[in-house]
């Protein structure tokens, strides 16, 4: 029993400390490899807008997408009306440039 209860306890510090402090310890080793730094190569994205009788706020959604801080060659954006019975679609094409 007190085998089983040291174990236990053993994984509980390895999990709380141990596991930490090993990360540390790897950084120090193989230096910072993060991967997404400012300035660095983006990703090509492409942002999805889903709409559906979205009259009332389609224009102000597309508006933000197109104010986001992100490089406009790796951005695509789409939208995606599924049927809309307003002026959805329509509002949406005077955004197709």
């Amino acid at each position: 029993m007190t085998i089983l209860f040291l174990i236990s306890a053993g994984l509980l510090v390895h999990t709380y400390v141990g596991y930490p402090l090993s990360l540390v310890v790897l950084r120090l080793i193989l230096g910072d490899r993060a991967r997404h730094r400012t300035g660095g190569d983006s990703p090509s994205i492409t942002l999805v807008i889903s709409a559906y009788n979205e009259e009332s706020v389609i224009r102000e959604k597309i508006e933000n997408s197109l104010g986001l801080d992100y490089p406009a060659d790796r951005i695509t954006r789409m939208v995606v009306s599924d049927g809309s019975t307003d002026r959805t679609e329509t509002i949406v094409r005077e955004f197709k440039d």
